[in-house]
């Protein structure tokens, strides 16, 4: 089966936990769209996915300068299904079938999670690319889909809002997901 991703969006908070000046847990809470699409027989099949994700990656920060700073991320992630769609269409586009996508996914996933970053000392500027990759299999149907283990690569920056000390919004320019 030939198949392509479907970016998608997402958005959350995320909270700097300071053990240390250059050690601290950053958990993540995300909105995120994601998708595929396939061929089944002659038909096309696109699939959307939405999930709230919960990344709980260790930061490790190294200074650059006295304001700057490169940050390295790591740890694990669960993730909950919360909605999605799926249609199959013949070659002229017409809805075959159309269903809930987690039907044929199971909703919950975990796996790993990891970014490099930049970052000003107060987070006020926080570029990053990030990688996450399922460790579950959420495939129901194996005849469909082969591989049914998530990933995306991630490129975003932040939004800085003092709605608690630590706390920043997310905000991604693209999402390259499975």
């Amino acid at each position: 089966r030939s198949g392509s991703t479907i970016d998608g969006l997402y958005a959350g908070l995320f909270y700097d936990l300071k053990f240390s000046r250059k050690i601290y847990l950053q958990p993540h809470l995300l909105f995120t769209m994601s998708g595929s699409k396939f061929k089944e027989d002659e038909n096309k099949v696109i699939q959307h996915a939405n999930y709230m994700e919960f990344p709980i990656p260790l930061s490790l920060r190294f200074p650059i300068n006295e304001k700057d700073h490169f940050v390295l991320n790591l740890g694990p992630y669960i993730a909950y299904g919360v909605g999605g769609k799926t249609e199959k269409q013949d070659s002229n586009y017409n809805v075959l079938q159309s269903f809930q996508t987690f039907n044929i996914l199971r909703r919950f996933d975990s796996g790993i999670y990891t970014s490099i970053a930049y970052a000003n000392k107060n987070n006020s500027n926080y570029f990053f690319i990030s990688y996450k990759h399922g460790l579950m299999n959420t495939n129901r149907l194996p005849n469909i889909i082969e591989n049914g283990h998530n990933w995306s690569i991630r490129i975003g920056f932040n939004i800085s809002f003092n709605i608690l000390d630590g706390m920043n919004w997310i905000l991604v320019l693209e999402d390259r997901s499975i």
